[in-house]
């Protein structure tokens, strides 16, 4: 995901003020470049985002969505 992109989904989702704690930490990492844009955007969907979390809790939070969203994506069939 690029940065444009990045500020693209926080706007639309309106979480600006509570991504900002951590905001420089996944410009600055590979992070973002690694993040989906359409997982985010369901990730940013399905979560409200407090201030007060970390930017650990938030990738923790993001990358558990991440493989739960792609695996239901593709469902095992038994």
């Amino acid at each position: 995901m690029t940065e444009k992109q990045f500020q693209d989904l926080i706007s639309d989702h309106d979480v600006h003020r509570n991504v900002q704690p951590y905001y420089e930490r996944l410009l600055t990492s590979s992070i973002l470049k690694s993040m989906n844009v359409e997982i985010m955007d369901a990730f940013l969907s399905h979560f409200e985002l407090s201030e007060e979390m970390t930017f650990e809790e938030f990738i923790g939070m993001y990358k558990i969505f991440e493989v739960v969203y792609e695996e239901n994506k593709f469902p095992v069939i038994y």
